[in-house]
């Protein structure tokens, strides 16, 4: 999944060159402007809290903040839209497809009541776009504190959920069921669900389900899942994902998983807690699950199962490592088949209910910083180059095929960290620190400056782009010293032409860095 810096200069936000209607500057209300745009417009919205209650109502719409425009993530928490604890504070239940994006803003103070769940963002047999977004202190008496979704398919990208509350519903912070989620890049922290079947930060039912680069930490449930809950979903896709310091008061501190039928890999889990059992994670009634390259380390449950639950028909754990938890025991198996292969476990000798398909070791995996929750390998750890990238496996009924595609060395690490792959803010992910872009004034007619900083002397590419991908002019392309520069554009294209109004990509690369952002012409 190493295609991030595409998304954030040219997939994420596929704008519609559309008409751009301001506010408050050509209508009052956020609402107001919804109202009187049409298919393909942009909304963008000044700095400001905005008491409001809004509804898309079938437009497949940009509704964005300046940072849109100017990648400034200060617009993010200065416009802000406050439902005031009256409904949902955002609504897509009209039909809306991926087209219709909502961009750039804080979203709080939603409240719904136990017949209607979501109290932040409510969507129903809609598809909307949700990225660079902040969901906070929103409340449903029923599902989904921060966001409820139903029948959909719902994309979020770059956006924190953070302090939401389900009472007497599931999903703290997101709600999900029948359809396909995917979240990309995005935090979901310190969500509450209080008296429903659990999810401190997700709940996601009968559904697809990929997460990709999402951290999930310090959520609660007074049920089950303090981090994630999944319910009857047969394909669960994870990446780079890491799940610590969740609670649940029964069972699943970070991971709850029932009647689940899936491969999961890929994932971190750490420092959950559980009031009975299944500190990292726990599956019950679940067919078929295999885990691999997971690490579950320093979790804690008193009454079995620190690391890991299982009350399923059968479990198996690939290129993983569960070491260094807390309770009565490590791993606990009241039900069904539990396997290991190419793991890392401790006190595995002591486990007379699993069975060892391959290679289990018990050493210490050699972290490099377990106290400051650094989880990389050191290079003399025995779980490197100790997995398997192929593993194949007939158990009764059960076909089990896992196949490691990407891995560093002679064969994969066990654990979710490879030693010596390049981290992603290093490799995947634009390094924008080492490039500060800006554009001044934006919107602009006729005349914006692009301001930008290089650390050292590179050779430099800016261009503008249209949103279909097209080139539109060059603006630099040579070797520039170390410093500050400022590079004028005069609005027009290769050609000398005055371009039309509409939303334009600005691109710079700087030797193997790349950064980006959106400006806007308005004339």
């Amino acid at each position: 999944m190493k295609y991030y810096f595409i998304i954030l200069l040219m997939v994420a936000i596929v704008y519609v060159n559309g008409a751009l209607i301001n506010v408050p500057g050509d209508y009052g209300t956020i609402q107001d402007g919804i109202t009187a745009s049409v298919m393909g417009d942009t909304v963008l919205v000044q700095p400001g809290i905005y008491y409001e209650n809004i509804s898309f109502n079938g437009k497949n719409i940009v509704l964005a903040s300046l940072y849109v425009t100017t990648h400034d993530t200060n617009y993010i928490y200065s416009t802000v839209i406050d439902g005031n604890h009256d409904g949902a504070v955002v609504i897509f239940a009209n039909y809306e497809t991926s087209a219709a994006k909502l961009c750039g803003f804080t979203i709080t103070n939603g409240y719904n009541s136990a017949n209607i769940g979501g109290g932040g963002i409510y969507i129903n047999t809609a598809s909307p776009t949700l990225e660079n977004l902040i969901i906070r202190d929103n409340t449903s008496d029923s599902d989904g504190g921060g966001i409820y979704c139903w029948g959909s398919t719902l994309n979020i990208y770059n956006s924190k959920f953070y302090n939401n509350t389900t009472n007497g519903g599931n999903g703290g912070g997101l709600y999900f069921s029948n359809g396909t989620i995917n979240i990309e890049h995005t935090e979901i922290c310190y969500n509450h669900c209080n008296e429903g079947s659990g999810g401190g930060g997700l709940s996601l039912w009968a559904c697809d389900v990929v997460l990709d680069h999402v951290k999930v930490y310090n959520n609660h449930t007074t049920s089950n899942g303090g981090g994630i809950l999944i319910d009857s979903s047969y394909n669960i896709a994870t990446e780079t994902t890491e799940v610590y310091e969740n609670s649940a008061d029964l069972k699943g501190g970070g991971l709850y998983l029932y009647g689940c039928n899936s491969d999961i890999g890929n994932m971190l889990i750490h420092h959950n807690t559980s009031g009975t059992q299944g500190g990292g994670i726990y599956t019950v009634a679940s067919p078929h699950i295999v885990l691999y390259n997971l690490t579950i380390v320093n979790n804690e449950a008193p009454h079995g199962g620190a690391g890991i639950g299982n009350e399923s028909g059968g479990l198996l754990l690939v290129n993983s490592i569960v070491y260094h938890n807390t309770g009565i025991t490590s791993i606990y198996a009241l039900t069904g088949w539990t396997g290991f292969a190419f793991c890392d476990i401790e006190d595995f000798a002591s486990f007379s209910f699993v069975d060892s398909i391959d290679i289990v070791i018990d050493a210490d995996p050699l972290f490099v910083a377990e106290a400051d929750s650094d989880y990389h390998l050191l290079e003399n750890s025995p779980c490197v180059d100790s997995g398997t990238d192929g593993f194949y496996y007939t158990l009764a009924t059960w076909h089990i095929v896992v196949e490691i595609m990407e891995f560093v060395g002679e064969a994969p690490d066990m654990g979710a960290l490879e030693y010596g792959a390049v981290p992603a803010s290093e490799n995947d992910i634009i390094d924008v620190a080492r490039i500060k872009l800006q554009c001044y004034p934006n919107p602009f007619n006729p005349q914006t400056s692009i301001r930008f900083e290089l650390e050292k002397t590179e050779k430099v590419d800016l261009r503008v782009y249209n949103l279909k991908g097209e080139l539109i002019k060059v603006l630099k392309s040579e070797v520039m010293d170390a410093g500050e520069h400022l590079v004028n554009w005069n609005g027009r294209n290769s050609k000398g032409n005055i371009i039309s109004s509409g939303i334009y990509l600005m691109s710079l690369q700087a030797g193997t860095v790349r950064t980006g952002c959106k400006v806007v012409m308005i004339k």
